[in-house]
């Protein structure tokens, strides 16, 4: 700006730019146009796919507010998700019956999550596939129109159990939707990215793992929701950063709803209204812009009085130069900026790591009943038919549904401080902002129900997978094996269960005359193998098993040998509930260089593991003994 001598503005012209130059910038992509304003390659594509592919401006807002974040240039995928969502009246509904529920019988898991319908597990795809969601919805939208006249979406409404309330998905949109997502995993796959469906017993939860008392209250609440009224249904992608702590975040923060993945077209939903099949060309609602020409044939503007499923398809903003000039705008110090952003590391691509080390957090389960009330717990608890009856104030209040009450036996829960000694757990690593990216179980009823607790403490959305191959040492249970409950019993039960899972083995695999070697070795290679099939994202990893779980998944690993019979007993004497152990790659990585990682050269998987401290502090508190009233008239 200049004035002249009256003090008045001198006002220039506006400085022009040629159109040759506007239509280069124009045919840029985001991530060129990224590229060329001097971000690297990995933190360009990591800011598009955190901002959902929606243009420069958002992913250069997201880099320049990163820019002090020590973990920008740490490569860890992102995770996605597939949620089914109600909308309409529907939704306000269920939002209202949250509160209430909420305020009346107080906080249970359901109210960690929106209402919605799991389509799929988390799965972690790189930053450089973003792109793939676009066409992909596209396929959605033909898919859908497609659909023969099945009428609205019905639910049925399920309060059979005393720990679970919600809606099941009747046929036949239980099939339509499951084959729909078994055609998504194929065009996943194609781009080498795993999602796996979730393709039984497809349920939107309303409550679960509350108090018994108040299963009457929300069943008549759930009961006078009105399932007729006008709804309709949304696909909606979320994305969470694995990298983020969920202690600075908040679990509910975790899930950005990527709407912004695009198609090129302005805001509209696909829709499945109840026409006839010469007007399914016709069943697409628009709204606010233009069609895209790949989509044209089969999408015509009209109104639908009645949508039932429909999948979100919101703008794509095009990259152009007038968002490279917005970018700036209102920059003091752009020097200062360019110091620190626009410098791409010098080091090579070897040098360059692709992930944090990895890390295995191992725990034992809390207190159990049998143990706790010894062995005579089962006969004290439960008549001849099988009704439950509390003998302690530590003992549950009620159990899980199971085919069989004599499969308490073997299989006994956690006692009431059982699982508040997990709950603590996982606050603690909470606390310490520790995350965890995938969870093992072993099939015991006490390790499933402390996984849980650990994941609420932690307020994270993992799912559990359930691995018979950490059950214990076999000899500890002859002549054969508890009953397990399995994974659909399990999470029909409310517990947060991947039932998709394959297990490494399964629960009859494993030999019932098998030595303490055979078991460390089961343990060891089930370890190694887990540790490699996550070796590229890296993560850290919770497995909850047995006292001799921490050290049977570790020894070999260190590069130890198994111990035999005398020394197993002795390394297990006096563990503690909720024990925790922590083994971590002994990184090769040489500190931070650069703001990234100086990786050393590394020969055997089995030596690059150490043992380091645990997140979180022991779990230590006195023992209870069982004494009544009446010894104080002897």
């Amino acid at each position: 700006m200049s004035f002249f001598e009256d003090g008045s503005v001198a006002n220039f012209p506006p400085r022009r730019k040629s159109q040759a130059s506007l239509t280069s910038w124009a045919d840029k992509s985001t991530l060129e146009i990224l590229q060329l304003m001097g971000f690297p390659k990995e933190r360009a594509e990591k800011a598009i796919a955190a901002t959902g592919s929606n243009g420069v401006q958002d992913a250069s807002d997201w880099l320049l507010s990163h820019v002090n974040d020590p973990n920008l240039d740490l490569i860890v995928p992102r995770e996605y998700i597939i949620y089914l969502c109600p909308k309409g009246q529907l939704l306000d509904q269920l939002q209202q019956f949250w509160g209430e529920s909420l305020r009346l019988c107080g906080w249970n898991s359901a109210h960690i999550y929106h209402p919605h319908i799991t389509l799929c597990s988390f799965f972690p795809m790189c930053d450089s596939k973003v792109d793939i969601l676009d066409p992909l919805m596209e396929l959605l939208l033909i898919e859908l129109n497609q659909w023969p006249r099945v009428g609205s979406v019905k639910l049925d409404l399920y309060t059979k159990n005393k720990n679970f309330i919600g809606y099941f998905v009747k046929s036949p949109h239980d099939r339509y939707v499951e084959s729909l997502m078994v055609r998504l995993q194929q065009e996943f796959l194609k781009a080498g990215v795993d999602m796996k469906p979730q393709l039984k017993q497809l349920h939107l939860t309303l409550a679960f793992q509350y108090l018994a008392e108040h299963h009457g209250t929300l069943m008549r609440m759930a009961e006078k929701i009105d399932l007729n009224c006008p709804a309709h249904w949304e696909i909606q992608v979320f994305s969470r950063d694995q990298a983020i702590k969920l202690a600075e975040l908040g679990f509910l923060l975790l899930f950005r709803f990527l709407c912004h993945f695009s198609v090129g077209f302005r805001l509209r939903y696909a829709t499945l209204p109840n026409f006839s099949p010469a007007q399914r060309e016709e069943t697409v609602q628009k709204q606010n812009g233009v069609q895209n020409n790949k989509a044209s044939s089969l999408v015509e503007q009209m109104e639908v009085e009645a949508p039932e499923l429909v999948v979100s398809l919101p703008e794509k903003t095009h990259s152009n130069i007038t968002e490279y000039d917005n970018v700036w705008e209102g920059l003091n110090n752009v020097d200062r900026l360019y110091a620190t952003v626009n410098k791409p590391s010098t080091l090579s691509l070897q040098q360059q790591v692709q992930r944090p080390p990895r890390k295995l957090l191992i725990s034992r389960h809390g207190e159990r009943c049998d143990f706790a009330f010894y062995r005579d717990w089962f006969e004290k608890s439960f008549d001849e038919e099988g009704h439950y009856r509390r003998i302690n104030l530590n003992c549950p209040k009620f159990l899980v549904a199971r085919a069989s009450f004599k499969d308490f036996s073997k299989d006994a829960p956690l006692t009431l401080i059982g699982r508040q000694q997990a709950r603590l757990t996982g606050e603690a690593l909470l606390d310490a902002g520790q995350a965890v990216t995938n969870v093992y179980c072993s099939p015991s009823l006490r390790c499933v129900e402390t996984a849980t607790e650990i994941l609420k403490g932690m307020r994270s959305p993992c799912r559990l997978r359930v691995e018979p191959c950490l059950y214990e040492w076999s000899g500890w249970c002859k002549p054969k094996m508890p009953q397990f409950m399995s994974p659909m019993e399990l999470e029909a039960n409310g517990f947060p269960v991947d039932s998709q899972y394959t297990p490494y083995l399964t629960a009859a695999e494993i030999s019932m005359s098998e030595s303490v070697v055979d078991y460390y070795n089961r343990s060891y290679n089930f370890t190694k193998t887990i540790m490699r099939r996550h070796k590229e994202e890296g993560g850290t990893f919770l497995f909850v098993g047995h006292s001799g779980t921490l050290d049977a998944c570790t020894r070999q690993m260190l590069g130890h040998q198994p111990r035999d019979m005398t020394s197993f007993r002795d390394s297990i004497r006096g563990c503690p509930y909720c024990a925790m152990c922590c083994m971590e790659e002994d990184s090769g990585m040489e500190g931070a260089v650069g703001g990234g990682w100086r990786i050393k050269d590394r020969s055997a998987e089995n030596g690059c593991w150490r043992l380091v401290d645990p997140p979180v502090l022991p779990l230590s508190h006195g023992a209870n003994k069982d004494v009544t009233w009446r010894t104080l008239l002897s």
